[in-house]
């Protein structure tokens, strides 16, 4: 009886054990868990974390039997010799406590990912050039002609220029004159009006003795007198050198009037019409030749007549060209003669270019002249 007893007790012992262990592990779980999991703890053996966002820190009771649990075994007597007599109960079980950390289930996105392609950019190549050598273009000399260069000379004006009244003026008494003029050496600027017959129906001389070699204006007036309504003339503006030499002489053809209004025309060219290139003015010339060169713009078709004159007024020399009519951009012609002359000692002569009329009124239309000295 006293065995039986005592082992009645010890089962008790260790039933009364197992459930205190029971107990305080549930006591240690309770602030982990939820009523839910609660409830489940204890209606299972082996208690189990529900998922929770967080993370939770589960404590967990874990029994290793060393031997058969009393619950599961009947209780049986043996007889365990003792030294002392006594029975001593050892428990089969001996509760261990650890902490176990479950990782509850961690955060994450609802959202499936998706891929996302990021667009980045691109380069795209260029061409590069490359340097290449670039043949320098070389200069080939061509042959060219060389023109030969011609100076033209711009023309002299007139000595002479009548600015009013112009060429077939209609005008009636008195001619009011208007002209720029140049004395020669004598001083003196003369005014001739001739008719149809030849006849001198005016005339004048100017003294411009102060005046020689330069040039000015002058506005002189010529009375005339005719016989019927109208006649043709002629009026020359001229100059004469220290011997009394024409050295100078410009001309216009005029309508006079007995009556009515003037009508005036407006001048003509003021270019020199005779230009002497060769010889020069006070060139001593020998040899009994003497070569004109020059140009000539002709104021009418008879030829231009070249006369050395000496101081007597006697022509020592003449000859005569016919020059064309210039064209295209020339203002004049050239020409070339030669004139015979004969003197037995230095003579001083005047060499005199000019054309006479071709018109019912005689004498001389134009004439340019300058100084020579002939030698034998």
């Amino acid at each position: 009886m006293d065995a039986q007893s005592g082992s009645r007790r010890g089962g008790e012992f260790h039933r009364y054990l197992a459930v205190c262990l029971i107990g305080l592990g549930l006591l240690l779980a309770i602030p982990a868990c939820q009523p839910a999991d609660l409830i489940e703890l204890i209606i299972s053996s082996t208690p189990t974390a529900s998922p929770s966002p967080l993370p939770s820190v589960t404590r967990s009771v874990t029994l290793e039997p060393d031997t058969p649990t009393p619950t599961d075994l009947p209780p049986t007597e043996t007889a365990t010799p003792s030294p002392t007599g006594t029975q001593t109960p050892t428990p089969s079980e001996t509760p261990t406590e650890t902490d176990t950390v479950t990782p509850g289930p961690s955060l994450t996105n609802s959202r499936t990912p998706t891929n996302t392609r990021t667009l980045t950019p691109t380069r795209t190549p260029t061409r590069t050039r490359t340097v290449t050598r670039t043949k320098v273009p070389t200069r080939t000399r061509t042959i060219t002609l060389t023109p030969t260069i011609t100076y033209t000379p711009t023309p002299p004006t007139r000595l002479l220029i009548i600015n009013k009244p112009g060429q077939l003026s209609r005008l009636v008494s008195p001619i009011n004159i208007q002209a720029q003029v140049v004395p020669a050496e004598d001083g003196y600027i003369y005014l001739d009006l001739t008719g149809e017959e030849g006849q001198t129906l005016a005339s004048d001389r100017l003294n411009y003795s102060k005046l020689v070699g330069r040039r000015f204006w002058m506005s002189p007036t010529l009375e005339f007198e005719i016989r019927g309504a109208a006649e043709t003339a002629r009026l020359a503006l001229f100059t004469r050198d220290q011997y009394g030499r024409i050295a100078s002489l410009s001309s216009i053809e005029l309508v006079l009037l007995s009556l009515g209004t003037n009508e005036i025309a407006p001048p003509g060219n003021e270019q020199a019409p005779y230009i002497i290139r060769y010889p020069y003015a006070y060139l001593s010339v020998s040899g009994g030749i003497l070569a004109v060169n020059g140009l000539a713009n002709p104021l009418n078709t008879n030829p231009v007549r070249l006369d050395l004159v000496d101081v007597d007024g006697k022509v020592i020399g003449s000859n005569e060209v016919f020059v064309e009519p210039p064209v295209g951009d020339l203002s004049h012609t050239p020409f070339s003669v030669v004139i015979n002359y004969q003197v037995n000692e230095s003579t001083p002569a005047r060499l005199q270019v000019y054309q006479l009329s071709d018109t019912r009124i005689p004498g001389t239309v134009a004439l340019v002249s300058l100084p020579l000295t002939l030698e034998p």
